[in-house]
């Protein structure tokens, strides 16, 4: 399309020249037969020039519009992947504990919990807590699924309240065995606990206090 349009200037600004030349030539008789065929061939070239470079024009447009908006495009997915990116860090920063360090703490969990549960089974009242726990897990820093056993369910919330209390503490514990620093403010943040009792959600600690629960 654009050659053509090429060769249609070319041949208007022939024909301008011929009608030029015809009427300079003419210019004493003023014969308008002679100038007639060179002008109407002028016009002629002229419009369709007109017209061919109004048929190029709007596929210009639109090809710079879409190299355009895929620019925008590839700018605005680039920008999701680093978004994406930094949440995931942010994320990843937010657990505060390593999977290694998460590892060690539950092992440590295991070991503490056990040795709770046999001073409960040797009569001694301090560790009554862990007989109705059966397993801790800490999920990161700040949150732990527990489970706990069926005898769980006929406490009162007070009672209830109480063991997830010592569970609590029980785990920030078994953080300082592992060698791992636990500040002022972590221990009075608390960890929020989520309880179950097999497949049934027994309750969880508040998001305002971690000390306090909301059973179902």
């Amino acid at each position: 399309m654009e050659f053509v349009t090429g060769i249609i200037e070319i041949a208007f600004v022939a024909a301008l020249c011929w009608t030029g030349y015809t009427w300079f030539r003419n210019r004493k008789t003023k014969s308008k037969e002679a100038i007639k065929k060179p002008l109407i061939t002028t016009v002629v070239l002229f419009i369709l020039g007109m017209i061919f470079a109004n048929v190029l024009t709007p596929n210009k447009e639109n090809t710079n519009s879409s190299n355009s908006t895929a620019r925008v495009a590839k700018k605005s997915s680039s920008g999701k992947k680093q978004s994406s990116s930094s949440s995931s860090k942010e994320n990843n920063e937010s657990d505060g504990y390593s999977a290694k360090q998460l590892k060690t703490i539950n092992k440590q969990l295991v070991k503490d919990l056990k040795e709770d549960q046999n001073f409960a089974t040797d009569s001694n009242s301090n560790y009554d807590y862990a007989n109705y726990v059966l397993k801790i897990t800490l999920e990161n820093k700040y949150a732990a699924k527990v489970m706990v056993d069926g005898s769980f369910d006929k406490l009162s919330d007070e009672a209830k309240t109480e063991v997830g209390k010592r569970i609590i503490k029980l785990i920030q514990t078994s953080i300082l065995s592992s060698g791992i620093e636990l500040s002022a403010e972590d221990e009075q943040t608390g960890i929020r606990l989520s309880v179950w009792n097999g497949p049934q959600f027994e309750g969880h600690s508040k998001a305002t206090n971690t000390y306090e629960f909301k059973w179902k």
